[in-house]
């Protein structure tokens, strides 16, 4: 199916199956193909949520906040996990 043949109207309906399969095969491997997760800072993710990075600091400090360390390499949060928190209403908990 190259842009260089002619085509009769006969031959239409079994294109378009070929094509449809095609679509369909190529939306499955895009679907397929995960994008990675967005790391942030804990500024960025005080700023997500509005307050500051001591805040964060803190809440981290009470293992209320998720947060990664990998030796070696500064601490980081995971975009989605900070909105899970903010979902769960963590947001509201007063930290000491």
């Amino acid at each position: 199916m190259s842009g260089d043949q002619n085509y009769r109207f006969e031959d239409l309906p079994g294109m378009v199956v070929k094509l449809t399969k095609k679509v369909d095969m190529l939306l499955k491997h895009v679907t397929s193909v995960e994008q990675p997760e967005r790391r942030m800072t804990i500024k960025e993710a005080g700023e997500l949520i509005g307050v500051s990075s001591p805040t964060v600091h803190r809440y981290i400090n009470y293992n209320d906040f998720p947060v990664h360390r990998n030796p070696g390499a500064n601490p980081y949060c995971l975009e989605s996990e900070v909105m899970e928190w903010v979902k769960c209403g963590k947001r509201r908990k007063k930290v000491s």
